[in-house]
């Protein structure tokens, strides 16, 4: 059994006194910008694990056998409550987490309509597609995927936002590619900050184990996936 662990940074983006873009972000993610979207901010983050050796100079399958994450359950989703009701926060985060055999486009998956719309989507053959020409991945591209809902809590100090809830998707097979794609996303939805200029977005650093074993595919198996992963390549990238 082989253990692969790959590590992404967290988020931190911190708010300054201007429109929906004027955002400082701390730690390499990128933004994703959409016309008329008030003050609903996403950002993204990607990265590569290399695993040519395995499946290039060794000429073996990597047969996936359990993909975990470890993270810290702190998030911050900052921003005001409903006016005039203390009880109530409007605000409100999605985080997605996937590893892939192929590239996905990030830009692509998430265009083609406003940032209300992307919580409603997963990164998979059967997600929220519409328009149709929304990048998607096939359930056998995407070997780990995680959702989480963050919600702000009244309860909870500095508007620390828990995870209410997580769904998992994606599917472990063997792979052939020369390496694996790590994909996070996290979104912000609400209500914008009443008569401040700053606000922050929190998510913690996250770490990939992935224990997995080399294998040998027959010859046609070994034909289909190089064919399939360069076919979504071309469709997807």
């Amino acid at each position: 059994m082989k253990r692969i662990r790959k590590s992404i940074p967290g988020l931190l983006a911190q708010k300054g006194p201007g429109g929906v873009t004027d955002w400082t972000n701390l730690m390499n993610y990128k933004q994703i910008v959409h016309v008329g979207t008030g003050a609903y901010p996403a950002f993204y983050y990607q990265d590569t694990i290399d695993i040519a050796g395995v499946t290039t100079l060794q000429e073996k399958a990597l047969m996936p056998a359990n993909i975990e994450l470890h993270q810290s359950p702190i998030y911050i989703i900052a921003g005001d409550l409903a006016p005039g009701d203390a009880n109530y926060p409007l605000n409100y985060g999605v985080e997605w987490v996937f590893l892939t055999t192929v590239p996905f486009d990030v830009d692509a998956w998430a265009s083609g309509g406003s940032m209300q719309g992307l919580i409603l989507r997963t990164p998979s053959f059967l997600g929220y597609s519409r328009p149709a020409n929304i990048s998607q991945l096939s359930a056998s591209d995407c070997l780990y995927g995680r959702i989480r809902y963050l919600q702000n809590d009244i309860n909870t100090s500095a508007r620390v936002s828990p995870v209410v809830s997580e769904e998992f998707f994606g599917s472990l097979g063997p792979t052939m590619a020369d390496e694996l794609y790590v994909t996070r996303i996290v979104g912000w939805w609400g209500t914008a900050p009443q008569g401040a200029t700053l606000d922050q977005l929190w998510a913690p650093d996250i770490e990939f184990n992935i224990d997995a074993y080399l294998g040998d595919m027959s010859e046609l198996s070994q034909i289909m996936e190089l064919r399939r992963s360069y076919l979504t390549q071309q469709t997807i990238a």
